[in-house]
């Protein structure tokens, strides 16, 4: 699975995407009932701890996005649910590989995938 995200300080920051079809992605799914988890960024392998944003911080790092894919609003209205913000913190080195392992590419660095609805 190939997600974009943006870099907040030692933090990756990604929207749940699932084009503009009905439902949560799977990863998203997997991620609720498993938080901590492997990616594979462009400069690493770190472990990760996942949570959900909301409130003053989800609208902040929505605003980032925005500056990254200026359609962002736009692919947002297409879909039927709102999209979470999701924020991948370095873990504390308990994930174990088989909980998940979610390859990401920064958008920044030329991959876009377009985050989905508010």
């Amino acid at each position: 699975m190939i997600l974009g995200y943006i870099e907040d300080g030692p933090n990756l920051v990604t929207l749940t995407m699932n084009g503009s079809g009905k439902g949560e992605p799977q990863w998203w799914l997997n991620l609720q009932a498993n938080p901590e988890s492997r990616v594979q960024p462009t400069d690493g392998i770190p472990e990760v701890v996942d949570h959900a944003v909301s409130g003053s911080e989800r609208a902040r790092r929505w605003d980032r996005w925005r500056s990254t894919d200026k359609n962002l609003d736009g692919y947002a209205r297409r879909r039927p649910a709102s999209t979470a913000g999701v924020v991948l913190e370095p873990g504390n080195g308990s994930a174990q590989l088989g909980a998940g392992h979610h390859g990401l590419t920064n958008p920044a660095d030329g991959e876009d995938e377009s985050p989905d609805r508010t």
